[in-house]
C-alpha cells in the first residue's frame, strides 16, 4: 500500500460524526426529507452507508421501524433509522428485526446513544486514532450485542476506505466499468441497480 493511500485512510472517518439523540430533529419529516436528512450523515464514508426512500418504506412494512404518524417519521424512528442504516450490509433483516425489538427495556434515547459512544469506540480502535480497548467481563449481554455489533461496522467501514483507496490511488486497475455493473441472475434479471437491503435474500 502507498503512502497517499496510507494518509487517505487515516482521514478518513476525520468528517464522520453521527448526532446525538439529543441532536436529532424532533420536526416530524416526511419520507423524502428523512431519507435526505440521514445520507447527509451518511456521505462521509461509503455508497454503502447510505439509504433511500423505498428502503424506508420495506423497513416500515417489515415492521422494523413503526409507522409514521401523518406520514412523518419521529425522533425515535429516525434514530432507528440511522442504525439500521449502519448495519444493513452486515444483518440479514430477520437479524435487524431481532435487533430493533430486543431491547424494551431500553428508551430509544438510551438505546441510540448506546450504539453511537460503541461505534465511535470502535472506529477510533479500529483506524487507530486511540486505544479504545475495553474489558468485557462484566459487561452485559445486551451492550456486549451492541459492541460487538459496532465492531463489525467500524471494520466494515475501514475495508470499504481501504479498498477505495487502493483503486483511487492507482495501485490496482479496475476493470471497465460495463464489466462491473451488470449483475444478472441465470434468469436475466439485472440487479444491478436494486439496493441489497431492497432484497427479500434470507428473510
Amino acid at each position: 500500500m502507498c503512502d497517499e493511500s496510507r494518509e487517505q485512510i487515516k482521514h478518513a472517518i476525520r468528517h464522520f460524526r453521527l448526532p446525538a439523540y439529543e441532536e436529532i430533529t424532533d420536526v416530524g419529516l416526511y419520507l423524502d426529507q428523512t431519507t435526505r436528512y440521514i445520507n447527509e450523515y451518511m456521505f462521509p464514508l461509503s455508497e454503502d452507508m447510505t439509504i433511500t426512500s423505498s428502503m424506508i418504506s420495506n423497513y416500515v412494512k417489515r415492521q422494523l421501524v413503526p409507522n409514521p404518524v401523518h406520514k412523518q417519521y419521529s425522533r425515535d424512528q429516525i434514530a432507528t433509522l440511522i442504525g439500521i442504516t449502519m448495519t444493513k450490509n452486515l444483518l440479514s433483516l430477520d437479524n435487524i428485526y431481532i435487533l430493533t425489538h430486543n431491547y424494551k427495556d431500553y428508551s430509544a434515547r438510551e438505546l441510540y446513544n448506546c450504539f453511537r459512544d460503541e461505534l465511535n469506540k470502535a472506529l477510533s480502535s479500529t483506524f487507530g486514532i486511540e486505544d479504545q480497548s475495553t474489558d468485557t467481563a462484566d459487561t452485559d449481554d445486551d451492550i456486549l450485542l451492541i459492541r460487538t455489533l459496532t465492531k463489525a461496522v467500524a471494520n466494515k467501514i475501514y475495508l470499504d476506505v481501504c479498498f477505495k483507496a487502493i483503486a483511487s490511488n492507482g495501485e490496482v486497475s479496475l476493470p471497465p466499468k460495463k464489466h462491473r455493473d451488470s449483475k444478472k441472475n441465470k434468469n436475466g434479471i439485472d440487479y444491478s441497480s436494486v439496493p441489497v437491503s431492497d432484497l427479500d435474500g434470507p428473510c
